[in-house]
């Protein structure tokens, strides 16, 4: 009986420290970062959604570079599609 509670603590415990994580290497990454997010994104296992949350994110942070980022996303989700395409 404390098997699953003790699983269930540590998951808990773990799953806001990945988030945090993954949440510094995006917004380490920039608008590279974007580009792997578009491989993702266009993958046979979509994440719908995606690259408009990681987009505005990037934005909010570095409201400067706004136009960077709104190319770099819509350049690497064309991309990646037409490469899928191309590979189907």
């Amino acid at each position: 009986m404390a098997l699953p509670m003790i699983t269930g603590h540590l998951i808990g415990a773990a799953v806001p420290t990945a988030l945090r994580a993954v949440r510094h290497w995006m917004f380490h990454l920039g608008g590279i970062g974007l580009i792997p997010l578009g491989l993702l994104d266009n993958s046979p296992i979509p994440l719908p959604g995606i690259m408009d949350v990681e987009t505005i994110l990037l934005a909010g942070r570095q409201q400067k570079f706004w136009i960077y980022y709104a190319v770099m996303a819509t350049a690497s989700d064309d991309s990646f599609l037409y490469v899928w395409n191309e590979v189907a």
